[in-house]
């Protein structure tokens, strides 16, 4: 925070957002297999076959920015030992399904305000199961939501100290390719107090969790579809910061050692885990979370 600069107010902050417009670029990601995740007693971690033509061009990519990286691992952060796939029966309504958005810097960034985590899904089958459609009018409607209920002794850093706010935003099938098999999923998180975090170098954050509820698996209206392999890919983490009174966003995108930005759910070898990049987005749909 600059000389001069007082506590952005949370209603100024999504107000100067609004007036932006983020440009994201059609860049493909690229991802590796992983194989030495925890085993634990209800999920195994199994290995996508996946885009090995364009390794050597991620790798020399997150070389030139080694200390940024964003991650994505179910129940927790890589360094408290998150998972990169999970399996379940699908026989009971399951336990909550966290996944966990982490990231890292590699320069200090001051009087951060808050984030937004961008993830895409690509299905197995033609169509997104009904058991994935989080959104208004789908079958599992409000069943997956955001927090920051990180573990407690966590591994990996709370930019806001606990004192941020984090909301699931939207599932929108079809995007970002069009197809009928995917979704994008937005999860925001917030700081309300006027007392902005900092990240600095050579720490993993927690920005998040993205929780799949179980309801609705068995139990009325048993939404089809639990049993269908999934991919989720952590596209981005924006950043969101004040810089001499003006809001500023830093966009991070470079997948963390191991390529740990994508995770499975009923994972199986021949799981179709696609390149999924984002696309052009605008910040007016965040402008009902802070009505």
């Amino acid at each position: 925070m600059g000389p001069g600069e007082g506590a952005l107010p949370l209603i100024t902050f999504v107000t100067r957002i609004l007036t932006r417009r983020l440009r994201i670029p059609e860049a493909p990601r690229c991802f590796v297999r992983r194989t030495n995740a925890p085993a634990s007693a209800v999920k195994v971690e199994r290995a996508f076959p996946w885009c090995a033509a364009v390794l050597a061009v991620c790798v020399a990519a997150s070389s030139a920015r080694a200390d940024e990286a964003i991650e994505l691992r179910w129940l927790r952060c890589t360094l408290d030992g998150g998972l990169a796939s999970r399996t379940f029966d699908c026989n009971v309504d399951l336990a909550d399904q966290p996944m966990v958005v982490a990231i890292s810097v590699a320069a200090p960034v001051d009087s951060v305000l808050g984030f937004v985590a961008d993830i895409a899904m690509q299905t197995s089958s033609p169509t997104l199961p009904d058991w994935w459609q989080f959104q208004p009018g789908g079958c599992r409607d409000g069943l997956a939501t955001a927090d920051v209920a990180f573990d407690s002794g966590s591994n990996c850093g709370d930019p806001f100290s606990g004192a941020g706010v984090a909301v699931f935003q939207s599932l929108t099938p079809g995007e970002p390719r069009g197809l009928p098999s995917q979704a994008r999923m937005l999860a925001s998180v917030a700081v309300p107090s006027p007392q902005p975090g900092m990240l600095e170098p050579g720490t993993v954050y927690n920005v998040c969790r993205v929780v799949v509820h179980g309801g609705g698996t068995v139990s009325p209206p048993s939404c089809a579809g639990c049993l269908e392999p999934v991919c989720l890919v952590l596209n981005e983490v924006r950043v969101l910061y004040r810089s001499q009174g003006v809001v500023q966003t830093s966009r991070l995108t470079l997948p963390s050692a191991g390529n740990a930005n994508w995770i499975g759910w009923q994972s199986t070898p021949g799981t179709p885990c696609l390149t999924v990049p984002t696309r052009r987005s605008s910040w007016g749909a965040l402008k009902s979370l802070y009505r």
